[in-house]
């Protein structure tokens, strides 16, 4: 089958002698390092899936090893670092793989170090378990500062484990985003993530985990260069495991902190990753905020060294914008059973996040990311059409036309303050008052792009993105949608007008059999001749003129019928 291709059998070590094939071994080393030969693809299969594995392996379809993947337990003598350690995830991991996996020697490593509030405590209270814990000061998103850290190894515990839990946040909506704040986030999360993996390639370890976000998945606003960054780390992961390396990226969703132990999070830049995934605390855990210094996106901390990892930096706003979008913030213990079921599933990428099948199955497919739509069972399109919107548009003129200038503003303030309270997360709108500035009252550059979409999806009304800041009160907001709603000048009859298009495209969309054409046609020709004695002043006290109208429809053929509504009704 192989012209110019032989195999031979031999022994190698009785023909070949030792000096032959340690040149050969030589030889080989070099070109894999050289790159001109490359080591075959590996594909790991969980223990679970072995029946599917061998079942593939039979078909003789794939290129390189297939391999079984068992999780083998780590070594007690070896050493895990953790990045992020002294952030409230990062102590939560901590005293998780003493207690339940055996972990005998912790390296925790973050920007500040012995000097990030609470990191005595913490050393001493993982010393408490059982376990040696070294605590240093590193920036991660530096290679010589990483490949330094990893080389102070204890060689008598040598490391076995490594748990990249560490990142920021800058979150913005895109129009927002800038060119500091991707690198800022991305040095966090991706570069340091790439410069573990460049420091341990050539160790043996059990274990190589990266807490990513379930942002890089399923999306969250205000979240894009965060997701950006988490993706990427998704990505190595898969690439060690075609590498034959240990890899593991949870897409964390939102955790819940209320029952940690202790929540400090670091002011400098790192923490541990942990949080809502979409949207939300965030889908893993970082420190960070909104551009405009509040928390945003899934969870975490903030910028200003407020409390957070997990959701200590989250505002109610937050967590109701989550739950709007279906995200439950799991408890601790659920997050790390789901941290010790990925590990033994075997798949490089996996999103642990509790969702709410109840509120998902009310949205529209449209409304939720590709990934989440098998949930949906709410009709219609996420967005109203343009039919629909203006359907509303001329709903709301014809309600405002028939009030005072003063009423039309109290309807429009309380369709604000509700909406603007719905966002909050308040029960009431007795919070949201109508001359507090929409900063006061907790918005950010998010809360203030949602409440645009539900204002615009109320009126129907084609709002910019920068709408509540223009407009920084709800009475404000109120008298601008008051002036598109009633323009000064406008024509009174533009409501009456917009019935009758909504009656011509009923009457239009209708398939009609001849006898209701026929009353059709009768009752639009009386509703005309009755509307031509208004305007001319005829009376008609005693309704003979309607009972002849009446008499004179009955009366009248089909074809003069037509006639009649195509002359009076032109298309």
């Amino acid at each position: 089958e192989h012209p110019g291709v032989t195999y031979t059998v031999y022994d190698l070590v009785t023909d070949a002698g030792p000096d032959l094939i340690e040149a050969m071994m030589r030889d080989l080393g070099e070109r894999f390092a050289s790159g001109s030969l490359a080591p075959l693809p590996v594909r790991s299969w969980p223990l679970d899936r072995a029946r599917e594995a061998f079942r593939f392996m039979s078909q003789a379809k794939h290129t390189g090893k297939l391999v079984l993947d068992v999780p083998a337990p780590l070594d007690p003598d070896g050493t895990v670092l953790i990045t992020g350690g002294t952030g409230a995830l990062g102590q939560v991991v901590a005293e998780h793989l003493v207690r339940e996996w055996g972990v005998r020697h912790v390296l925790l490593a973050s920007r500040r170090g012995p000097d990030a509030p609470g990191a005595h405590e913490l050393v001493a209270h993982i010393a408490e378990l059982g376990a040696e814990v070294t605590l240093v000061a590193a920036d991660v998103s530096d290679p010589a500062s990483v490949a330094e850290l990893v080389g102070k190894t204890d060689p008598s515990h040598p490391l076995t484990g490594v748990v990249h839990a560490a990142g920021v946040l800058e979150d913005a909506v895109v129009t927002a985003q800038t060119r500091e704040g991707l690198a800022k986030v991305w040095a966090a999360k991706a570069a340091a993530a790439v410069n573990l993996d460049a420091a341990t390639r050539d160790m043996r370890l059990g274990l190589f985990v990266v807490f990513s976000s379930a942002a890089a998945t399923l999306g969250s606003p205000g979240q894009a260069n965060y997701a950006a960054a988490n993706a990427y780390c998704d990505a190595l992961m898969r690439h060690r495991r075609v590498r034959g390396l240990a890899g593991l990226s949870v897409g964390w969703g939102l955790w819940d902190s209320s029952d940690d132990r202790q929540s400090n999070e670091e002011s400098d830049g790192t923490s541990g990753d942990a949080t809502s995934g979409t949207t939300h605390g965030r889908p893993d855990g970082t420190t960070g905020g909104t551009s405009d210094g509040r928390p945003g996106g899934m969870a975490g901390g903030t910028s200003d060294g407020r409390p957070g990892g997990m959701t200590g930096g989250l505002t109610g706003t937050d967590i109701a914008r989550m739950s709007r979008i279906g995200v439950k913030a799991m408890t601790k213990a659920h997050g790390l059973a789901l941290l010790d079921a990925a590990h033994r599933h075997g798949h490089p990428h996996l999103v642990a996040a509790d969702l709410n099948p109840r509120v998902l199955s009310g949205k529209p497919a449209a409304a939720l990311p590709p990934l989440l739509r098998a949930f949906a069972g709410g009709r219609g399109s996420a967005r109203p059409t343009a039919a629909t919107a203006a359907r509303q548009s001329t709903d709301w003129a014809g309600k405002l036309s028939a009030l005072t200038a003063e009423e039309q503003h109290r309807t429009l303030l309380d369709l604000v303050r509700t909406h603007a309270a719905a966002v909050l997360g308040h029960a009431g709108t007795d919070a949201v008052r109508a001359d507090a500035p929409f900063q006061d009252l907790g918005f950010d550059s998010l809360t203030a792009v949602e409440l645009r979409n539900r204002l615009s999806a109320a009126t129907g009304l084609r709002l910019p993105a920068t709408f509540i800041f223009r407009h920084p009160t709800p009475s404000a907001i109120a008298e601008e949608l008051r002036t598109q709603l009633c323009p000064v000048g406008a024509d009174p009859s533009a409501p009456l007008f917009g019935e009758l298009d909504k009656l011509e495209t009923v009457i239009a969309g209708h398939t009609h059999d001849e006898d209701t054409r026929g009353r059709l046609v009768a009752r639009l020709q009386s509703l005309l001749w009755r509307l031509d004695d208004t305007a001319s002043g005829a009376g008609d006290t005693d309704g003979d003129a309607a009972d002849s109208e009446d008499r004179d429809l009955e009366s009248a053929s089909d074809d003069e019928l037509f006639e009649l509504i195509d002359r009076e009704l032109p298309s």
